[in-house]
């Protein structure tokens, strides 16, 4: 889990130093989600599973519109290890539903 939110909070932390939106939705969304992992809330990996898919998605629509940039690949790579630490209990199972 401090792995989780390790990346989490490095993501949340690299994107509030960008743009409105990027600080908006990837910076605040790392913070909140890392912060709830670090704090061993209730439902911290169902927002640490939001995060990673939101921000894998955040990268699809920005690669589209302003075209690829090899940092777009970095993170999301990032949401997709995000995602798949948060979607996995301590024994690999599935946590999410």
């Amino acid at each position: 889990m401090r792995s989780l939110a390790v990346l989490e909070l490095f993501t949340g932390v690299a994107a509030v130093t960008g743009g409105v939106l990027l600080a908006g939705l990837v910076g605040g969304g790392g913070i909140v989600a890392g912060s709830s992992a670090l704090a061993h809330r209730s439902h911290a990996r169902q927002l640490s599973a939001l995060f990673g898919v939101g921000l894998v998605g955040f990268e699809i629509v920005e690669a589209s519109w302003i075209g690829f940039q090899p940092l777009e690949l970095v993170f999301g790579a990032i949401g997709v290890g995000i995602t798949a630490l948060a979607t996995r209990a301590r024994h690999g199972t599935v946590v999410l539903g």
